[in-house]
């Protein structure tokens, strides 16, 4: 389908919210469950932020056999785990049940400079390639801790970087960030971009449009050849 003339890889539109929620857990439910199926066991890469957690609360719902998946996400602030400012905060709230297989970002060190290789090794064990990768994207076009002014933008954007995880500081945030990298997320059979609002509709139209992943990083996702992407999106 295409955006205002713009051929997209795929867009899903769902007049509200509520209809992309169903559809899009349909989806995931479906996916799981045929990963499982063929493999016994499968993953799933989710993002934070207050667009996902209806489709959390939805998705804990189903029919899944939680034992067999393995939980990540795409970034985390560093900050504690109790705190509202936390993904897995977030998470293990509205999605995890209590035998689901997930490996946080955030470990018990001081600064993400001194967790980082912690992480990086847990992520090591953690179960690839990701069946679905599910991502958001801020009005800057971010997507997971990966910013427009991101100091180390080009290494976190390197779909050749050998490092599963990064840290990633942005002068319009105070917390410092742990984020996957672009070359992390494509290590997945698909990935999901879970958008609402015309505003955030316009500014993957402008990526497009641009072709700049440093204005537009969103457009790294886009652009890519490896992974097919799928936009799930309602005003």
């Amino acid at each position: 389908m295409a955006i205002n003339g713009i051929t997209m890889t795929t867009i899903n539109s769902f007049p509200n919210q509520e209809s992309l929620t169903k559809n899009l857990t349909n989806m995931v439910e479906e996916e799981l469950n045929s990963a499982i199926s063929q493999n016994n066991l499968t993953s799933i890469v989710v993002s934070g932020g207050s667009t996902p957690k209806p489709f959390f609360n939805e998705l804990k719902k189903r029919n899944i056999d939680w034992s067999k998946i393995y939980i990540t996400l795409a970034d985390e602030r560093w900050v504690s785990a109790t705190s509202a400012d936390s993904n897995e905060n977030l998470v293990r709230a509205n999605l995890l049940a209590e035998n689901t297989n997930f490996t946080p970002l955030k470990n018990s060190a001081k600064t993400a400079k001194e967790g980082l290789n912690e992480t990086e090794e847990k992520l090591r064990r953690h179960k690839k390639p990701f069946d679905i990768v599910i991502l958001g994207m801020g009005t800057d076009a971010h997507f997971a801790s990966i910013f427009p002014d991101s100091s180390n933008l080009s290494s976190l954007l390197d779909p050749f970087n050998q490092k599963l995880c990064e840290i990633s500081s942005s002068k319009n945030h105070k917390y410092e960030r742990i984020t996957l990298t672009l070359s992390t997320l494509l290590r997945s059979h698909k990935i999901i971009i879970h958008i609402t609002g015309d505003k955030k509709k316009t500014i993957i139209e402008n990526a497009l449009k641009s072709k700049d992943c440093k204005k537009y990083p969103i457009y790294a996702i886009l652009e890519q050849k490896k992974v097919p992407v799928e936009i799930y999106w309602s005003p």
